[in-house]
């Protein structure tokens, strides 16, 4: 559907972020941008507890229903790909003008709600579709969020270096929380283990919170004029 793909160039005052800074490094281009700095932590965040739905959850499911266990986690994941093709076109048709900030602070509410509804209804199995639905959903805005938000606020010369950071960094959050949860779950069981999880997807909800407040004050120039 999509007829024309030639480049517009924009010189508007929302671009003017984007502008190339050819010759300069990395770190020089992250120290004046420290937001971004905390905007890849809240997306390394998402991602590490977003890996929970992988590892905690079969476990449980195992201990709870047996060998039907690995039959319902199946037929969850298959839940999790239909709601993904479902809703992305939905949600992005329904919420064009949302802020990427905002879209990242739901996509991190989501999935602890959908966590939290997994943990209080363990046991009762329409409840884990509910649950992933719920879970879906967040992971949806949260796809919607990232790439856009670093693409608006970065010099044009700079996403690759960039989008790679992220990738490096989001890859060691996530393997250092996969690492602290075995430990928690090992010492303290599945409870134990849920309860960090809950907690500090909660205080990376906090962390968006504090970012869409920065994010108004330091990029101002993509919130004239604008919905949301």
């Amino acid at each position: 559907m999509v007829k024309d793909i030639s480049p517009v160039e924009d010189n508007s005052q929302k671009a003017v972020y984007q502008t190339d800074r050819e010759g300069e490094g990395l770190w020089t281009v992250l120290k004046e941008n420290k937001i971004i700095v905390l905007y890849i932590l809240v997306v390394s965040g998402y991602y590490a507890g977003y890996q929970m739905y992988n590892y905690l959850m079969p476990l449980d499911l195992e201990v709870l229903h047996g060998d039907s266990g690995a039959v319902i986690f199946g037929t969850i994941t298959s839940v999790n790909c239909i709601a993904v093709v479902l809703f992305t076109p939905l949600i992005t048709r329904r919420f064009p003008r949302l802020p990427e900030t905002v879209k990242a602070m739901l996509g991190q509410t989501l999935l602890v709600a959908g966590f939290a509804i997994f943990c209080s209804f363990a046991g009762q199995i329409p409840f884990y579709y509910i649950a992933m639905i719920i879970l879906t959903c967040g992971e949806v805005f949260s796809m919607l969020a990232e790439s856009p938000y670093l693409t608006k606020r970065i010099p044009a010369s700079h996403r690759g270096r960039i989008n790679g950071f992220v990738g490096v960094v989001r890859t060691g959050v996530t393997g250092v929380y996969q690492a602290m949860i075995g430990f928690v779950y090992g010492r303290g069981g599945s409870e134990a283990a849920w309860v960090v999880v809950l907690i500090s997807g909660g205080l990376f909800v906090l962390l968006c919170i504090l970012l869409i407040v920065k994010d108004r004050k330091v990029y101002r120039n993509l919130y004239d004029g604008r919905e949301g």
